[in-house]
């Protein structure tokens, strides 16, 4: 194949990524017909074999293999999929954490789970508890918070709690807001530092 059938069929591939993202993002487009119902199949086949192998260079291979195509567009087909649900993909240490806990306490909780197993599981639990930095295990996090201004008027005051303030109209909040808005300047700092 030459370099120019090569850039066309490159340019006529990207064209029809385009119609098959717009359907993706839309669900619907005046431009959709089969050929691009076929790619969108070929997407979502790519997306299923990326959920099972995120490195690109398998699941491209994997696409090869149950598809019979080329490298170069499974290569196309796994790119434009990482690209289009990326996020979807990428999987957070965050995420793991909480999963991994979610997962080993359940399995500590299970009714007639094998005492051994739980041992093991509060001893995995301990341990990850140990590894975790001060900073990250915030004991003040599980209390209860309750918010309350106080609004002095001369000699008489009261309080207003959480609950009424959400119900106050949004104009009214912000009135609030920015009349208790404690925020120092420059020239503030260094009169508290100073006295």
């Amino acid at each position: 194949m030459t370099q120019t059938m090569h850039k066309k069929k490159d340019a006529l591939l990207a064209a029809n990524f385009e119609v098959v993202r717009e359907y993706i993002n839309t669900g619907r487009s005046e431009a959709m017909h089969e050929e691009h119902q076929r790619m969108l199949d070929t997407c979502i086949t790519a997306y299923g074999l990326l959920k099972k192998f995120p490195f690109r260079n398998v699941c491209i291979r994997k696409l090869m293999a149950l598809k019979q195509m080329p490298y170069t567009t499974a290569a196309e087909y796994v790119d434009f999929t990482r690209q289009t649900w990326g996020d979807y993909l990428g999987i957070k240490r965050e995420f793991l954490e909480i999963y991994f806990l979610q997962r080993l306490i359940s399995e500590i909780e299970k009714p007639g789970a094998d005492e051994a197993a739980k041992a093991k599981n509060f001893a995995t639990l301990q341990k990850f508890i140990e590894h975790q930095p001060a900073e990250r295990i915030d004991p003040h996090l599980m209390e209860a918070n309750t918010i309350n201004i106080q609004v002095n008027l001369g000699t008489k005051s009261f309080t207003l709690n959480e609950k009424v303030l959400a119900a106050l109209p949004q104009p009214v909040r912000q009135q609030i807001l920015a009349a208790i808005d404690d925020s120092v300047d420059d020239a503030g700092a260094e009169a508290l530092l100073n006295t």
